[in-house]
């Protein structure tokens, strides 16, 4: 990936976030709406409601929010199929857009973190969101492994596993699911995820917002 594309990426992603009509660049012009679920915890493009407000985690199968975990494994399943196929390249897109929306949102997902869960200090999340968003590594450390000799050619590469579950703490749930969410992806996985019920709403919230972006940069749903 070169650095017009990683421009590309950075422009489509702000220009969602920030509520606008951007092109994805392969299906030409991308109308962003306000979330579907509406009056909910998932807020839609450019919106981020008062936090004096918060709201209980509410399921939004289409943007990757579940009430029932065998709805969300079979959903995984489904883009762990579609996402085995993605080039190096799509995975790299998808990985920057979730680095884009991280950053974007970084204050307001710490701040229901802390008042979600009643720990830690809002200073603190941010040092964590910034240690992860910018620190976590992607497809750089997919590497190739070949040897050559009378006998022929051998080349190992690194392949998916598939869905992967995981769960997360209540101290750091959005980081843990932008870290998870980043090596997982790079390798061609999938995650399903179980937050703790402590701060179920911040997580929702942050699984949604991300699964939007991620859509609007080719991925499919539920990744």
């Amino acid at each position: 990936m070169d650095q017009r594309e990683i421009q590309s990426i950075v422009e489509e992603v702000v220009g969602r976030l920030a509520g606008g009509a951007v092109s994805n660049g392969s299906n030409g012009s991308h109308a962003v709406g306000p979330s579907p679920v509406a009056n909910s915890a998932h807020p839609g493009p450019g919106q981020q409601p008062a936090l004096t407000s918060l709201q209980p985690a509410r399921p939004c199968p289409e943007l990757g929010v579940f009430d029932r975990m065998t709805d969300a494994i079979a959903a995984g399943e489904k883009a762990a199929a579609e996402f085995r196929s993605f080039t190096v390249g799509q995975r790299n897109r998808v990985i920057a857009a979730i680095r884009l929306t991280g950053h974007a949102f970084k204050e307001r997902w710490a701040e229901m973190t802390v008042q979600e869960t009643g720990m830690g200090r809002r200073e603190h999340k941010l040092m964590k969101f910034n240690a992860v968003v910018d620190g976590t590594r992607g497809t750089e450390d997919l590497t190739t492994w070949a040897q050559s000799g009378d006998h022929g050619l051998v080349i190992e590469e690194m392949a998916p596993y598939g869905l992967i579950g995981a769960v997360t703490p209540s101290t750091h749930p959005v980081p843990t699911l932008l870290n998870n969410s980043i090596s997982m992806l790079a390798g061609g996985n999938t995650g399903v995820f179980n937050p703790h019920p402590a701060s179920k709403a911040v997580f929702a919230e942050a699984a949604a917002t991300l699964n939007r972006e991620m859509i609007a940069v080719g991925a499919p749903p539920n990744l």
